[in-house]
C-alpha cells in the first residue's frame, strides 16, 4: 500500500509541477500578447495621427501647387511683356533718339564729325550684400548696386548715368531649422543571444520652414547580444579543503569549484565530480585506538527505528548499541559546552481512520546528562509499526527549532534498517531538515537492496560518503559493537579524540591541554615569543617563580606562576598545565606505546 501511495503522490506532484510550468508559460505568453496589443494600439494611434497630418499637408500642398502655377504663369506673362518693352526702348526709341541727335549735330556743327560723338558706356550692375538676410515682417533690407564707366563720353556724347542704385532685398521670411529632442535610452535587446537589435528615438519638436535645415533621423538602431546562444558555464575559484571526513581509519578532504554563471543553450559545463571541479585528498590515515570520544559542540537528535522489520531481538541489539554510543558523547570539553542529545523513536507507523500516519515519539528532550539518555534508550519498547521516517525527521526538526543552542551544530542521526514506507513524504521532510541541520544515516542491514541504499544515500547530507554509515546486520553489530561505535564516533564528530592516546601524548610532552580558546583573566603572566608549544613549556620550567599554567597561541607564550581562578574567552590561546610526574617517568609508564591524537574539525552539510 505504501508503494502505491508513493506512486499516487509522485503522480500528483508531477501533475502539480506540470501545471505550475504550464501556468508560467501561459502567463509569459499572455504578458507578451498584452504588450504586443498595447504596442499595436500605440502604433495605430501614431498611424492615425500621421495619416491625419499627411492629409492636411497634402491638401495644403495642392493649394500651394495651384498658387505656384498661377504665380508662375503671371511671372511668365510679365517677363514677356517686360522684354518686349525693353526691346522697344533699346532698339527702337533710343536708337531713334541717337540718330536724330547725330543728324542734328552734323547738320549744325560743320567742324563735328561722327567720330567726335562718343556716348558714355557703363558696365553691368554689381549688387552688394543685403543689409539683412531675412525679415519675418517681409519689409526686407537695402542692397546697393554699382557699375563702372567703361567708355568716357566726348563733348558731344551722352553723359554717364548714375553709377549707384539702392534697392529693396530679402523680403522673405527667415528660415526655421528643424529642432529635435534628446535621444531616449536604448531599448531592451530583442534577443538575449544570437544577435538582436536595440533602438532609440527622438521627437521632432520643430519642423523645418522657409528653407530651414532639414531634420535628421528620428530613430536609430544598433546590434546587441551578438554572442552565440551556446555558452559554457563559468566556474569560480577553488573552495578551501573541507575538514577531514573521519577522525581516524582514513578519511578524506575535498574542495570544489562552484558554477558562478550557468550554461546557456548547447554550451558545456564540467561534471561536478570531474577533475576540473572536484579534488579529494586523504587525511587521518592512522588507525583508531578504539576509545574515541566526541567533544563536538552539537545538538544531536538520535532517531531510532523500532519498526516491525527489525524484530524484537534486533531492536534490543540496536537499543544497546545506541545506549552505549551516547556514552561516548561528552557534555564538556576543554572548558566549553559540548554535546547535548535528544532521543526520538519511530517505527510506530500506523494509519488512523483519516489515513493519517501516526506521529513519532519524543523519548527525551535535549540534555547533557548522557547517563539519563542511555537509560531512556534502554527503556524504549519495540513498536512493530511501519517505518515512518518522515514523522521522525519532522519531530527532530521541531525539537531543534525550539531547543538548539547558538553556535552549536545541529545534527540528526537516523538509525534504521531500511527504506521508509512513504518515500515522497520522507523526501520532503529530508529537504526541509537539511536546510538547517546535518543528517547522518546509519543503516543496520545485512543484505541491502540497491534501491534502499541509493534512497538512504540521497537522504544523507552531502557528501554521502561522510554521512552514510553501513553496519552489515544486527548480528555483526552485536558481535562487534565497540568497533562500530568507534566508526560512528570517528565519522560523526568534527572534534573527536582518544583519551588514552591523548594521555600518552601528554605523558611524552609533560603537560596537558585544559582549555581551548581561552586565557587567564585573574592572574598576570609573563609573555614571550616562542615558536612551538614545547618551547613555551620549556620556557615556563625556567621561570624563577615556577609555572602553574601556560597559554600558547600564534607564537605567543604566557606563563602563569599561580593557579587561575577566572578564565576568559580568547580564540588566540589554548591553556596548558604541567603534569605532576616527569616526562621520563610518564614515558616509562606508557611502555613506549604509539601515541595517536585524533582531531578533525567541521563536517559539511
Amino acid at each position: 500500500w505504501g508503494d502505491m501511495k508513493d506512486v499516487v503522490d509522485l503522480s500528483r506532484r508531477k501533475i502539480a509541477e506540470d501545471d505550475r510550468h504550464w501556468k508560467t508559460i501561459y502567463e509569459g505568453v499572455n504578458a507578451q500578447i498584452h504588450d504586443l496589443s498595447a504596442h499595436k494600439t500605440e502604433l495605430g494611434s501614431t498611424l492615425a495621427e500621421a495619416s491625419s497630418a499627411r492629409a492636411a499637408q497634402v491638401d495644403q500642398q495642392s493649394k500651394k501647387q495651384l498658387e505656384q502655377r498661377q504665380v508662375t504663369d503671371r511671372v511668365g506673362e510679365t517677363l514677356v511683356e517686360c522684354k518686349s518693352t525693353i526691346r522697344t526702348i533699346l532698339f527702337s526709341e533710343m536708337c531713334a533718339v541717337a540718330k536724330v541727335r547725330n543728324a542734328l549735330l552734323l547738320a549744325n556743327k560743320k567742324d563735328v564729325g561722327p567720330e567726335d560723338i562718343v556716348d558714355c558706356e557703363v558696365s553691368e550692375w554689381v549688387p552688394s550684400e543685403c543689409s539683412v538676410p531675412c525679415d519675418d515682417s517681409l519689409v526686407g533690407g537695402n542692397m546697393t548696386l554699382r557699375r563702372e564707366v567703361m567708355v568716357t563720353n566726348s563733348k558731344y556724347g551722352a553723359k554717364c548715368p548714375s553709377l549707384t542704385l539702392t534697392r529693396r532685398c530679402n523680403q522673405v521670411k527667415c528660415p526655421v531649422d528643424c529642432k529635435v529632442s534628446n535621444w531616449t535610452t536604448w531599448s531592451k535587446c530583442t534577443k538575449e543571444c544570437g544577435g538582436g537589435i536595440q533602438t532609440r528615438t527622438r521627437e521632432i519638436l520643430q519642423k523645418p520652414r522657409f528653407g530651414g535645415m532639414a531634420c535628421t533621423s528620428s530613430q536609430e538602431a544598433r546590434p546587441c547580444n551578438t554572442g552565440s546562444c551556446d555558452k559554457n558555464c563559468k566556474l569560480g575559484a577553488w573552495t578551501d579543503f573541507t575538514s577531514c571526513s573521519k577522525a581516524c581509519n582514513g578519511g578524506y578532504q575535498e574542495r570544489r569549484k562552484n558554477v558562478v554563471e550557468p550554461v546557456r543553450g548547447n554550451g558545456r559545463c564540467p561534471n561536478p565530480e570531474s577533475r576540473q571541479r572536484y579534488r579529494k585528498k586523504l587525511c587521518n590515515a592512522q588507525k583508531c585506538v578504539g576509545d574515541e570520544v566526541c567533544l563536538q559542540k552539537a545538538d544531536l537528535i538520535l532517531a531510532i527505528d523500532g519498526s516491525g522489520s527489525l524484530t524484537a531481538k534486533g531492536f534490543e541489539v540496536v537499543k544497546e548499541f545506541a545506549a552505549r554510543l551516547v556514552m561516548k558523547f561528552k557534555p564538556m570539553a576543554y572548558g566549553h559546552e559540548a554535546m547535548r542529545v535528544s532521543v526520538v523513536q519511530f517505527g510506530n507507523g500506523r494509519l488512523d481512520a483519516n489515513k493519517v500516519v501516526s506521529d513519532a515519539k519524543l523519548i527525551l528532550m535535549p540534555t547533557d546528562d548522557m547517563n539519563k539518555v542511555s537509560q531512556s534508550i534502554r527503556k524504549m519498547t519495540w513498536q512493530r509499526g511501519f517505518t515512518n521516517v518522515a514523522q521522525a525527521l519532522l519531530k527532530a526538526q521541531t525539537v531543534l527549532r525550539s531547543r538548539s543552542r547558538p553556535h552549536a551544530n545541529s545534527v540528526v542521526m537516523l538509525l534504521t534498517d531500511g527504506r521508509p514506507t512513504f518515500k515522497l513524504q520522507t523526501a520532503n521532510a529530508v529537504a526541509s531538515l537539511r536546510k538547517n541541520a546535518r543528517l547522518v544515516v546509519v543503516q543496520v542491514q545485512a543484505f541491502r537492496k540497491k534501491d534502499s541504499v541509493n534512497t538512504l544515500k540521497r537522504y544523507a547530507s552531502i557528501p554521502w560518503q561522510t554521512n552514510y554509515i553501513h553496519i552489515p546486520g544486527k548480528k555483526a553489530l552485536k558481535g562487534a559493537s565497540d568497533h562500530y561505535i568507534t566508526q560512528v564516533v570517528a565519522q560523526l564528530c568534527p572534534f573527536a579524540e582518544s583519551p588514552s592516546a591523548t594521555k600518552k601524548q601528554d605523558a611524552l610532552r609533560g603537560y596537558r591541554k585544559i582549555r581551548v580558546g581561552m586565557s587567564c583573566k585573574s592572574e598576570p603572566g609573563v609573555e614571550t615569543i616562542q615558536m612551538t608549544t614545547d618551547a613555551c613549556f620549556l620556557r615556563g620550567n625556567t621561570m624563577p617563580d615556577g609555572m602553574s599554567l601556560f597559554a600558547y597561541g600564534e607564537q605567543r607564550c604566557i606563563v602563569y606562576s599561580r593557579p587561575c581562578s577566572n578564565f576568559t574567552r580568547n580564540n588566540s590561546f589554548d591553556i596548558y598545565e604541567p603534569l605532576k610526574t616527569s616526562p621520563v617517568s610518564s614515558l616509562q609508564e606508557a611502555n613506549g606505546a604509539d601515541v595517536k591524537y585524533f582531531l578533525h574539525r567541521g563536517v559539511r552539510r
